[in-house]
């Protein structure tokens, strides 16, 4: 797994280490050793000829986006918000079960993909599936959300985290006498 990192200083050296973490903090591992010093540098200059008809740009920020605190779950779906740096493709996927759990295959409860112009804030609505709201019909569901933003120019970058899902109440049909 990748990580990138915004705000280190070009010519520093640093070291990095790893923990592997799940819900449970009894079963955090303990930290890795450290990495051998790296030395990230500045990014390049374009090199292409004033006249090559090619723009210089600045290089993609090492973190292209943030997502803002937690999913807000509705009935309909989750609204996730996030900031990105840059126009791109954001992607967003929710889905439970896989090869641990009780399904061979994830079930995807919402996914979405949208094309955000400009750098800024960007508020998406992910809509549940049928098969998401059959799961949280009978109770809470323990999930794992991926996003990913693909930026104009750069690489793609892809997170996952787990989430649990509540419960979401079903209304129950009224009863119409006369």
């Amino acid at each position: 797994r990748a990580c990138a990192f915004a705000s280190l200083t070009p010519g520093t050296a640093y070291t990095f280490t790893a923990v592997a973490r799940t819900t449970s903090p009894a079963l955090t591992s303990l930290a890795s050793p450290a990495s051998e010093p790296v030395v990230p540098t500045a990014p390049a200059a374009s090199t292409a000829p004033a006249d090559a008809g090619i723009a210089a740009t600045a290089a993609s920020p090492a973190v292209p986006f943030t997502i803002r605190g937690a999913p807000k779950q509705l009935a309909e779906g989750l609204v996730v918000t996030l900031v990105v740096n840059e126009p791109g493709v954001v992607g967003v996927r929710v889905t439970a079960g896989g090869a641990r759990a009780l399904r061979a295959t994830p079930a995807v409860l919402c996914s979405l993909r949208q094309r955000v112009q400009q750098a800024g804030r960007v508020t998406l609505v992910c809509s549940y599936t049928k098969a998401a709201r059959g799961l949280l019909a009978r109770g809470n569901v323990r999930a794992t959300q991926t996003t990913t933003f693909r930026p104009a120019a750069g690489v793609p970058v892809v997170t996952s985290s787990p989430l649990t899902l509540k419960r979401l109440s079903v209304p129950t049909p009224s009863r119409v006498t006369g």
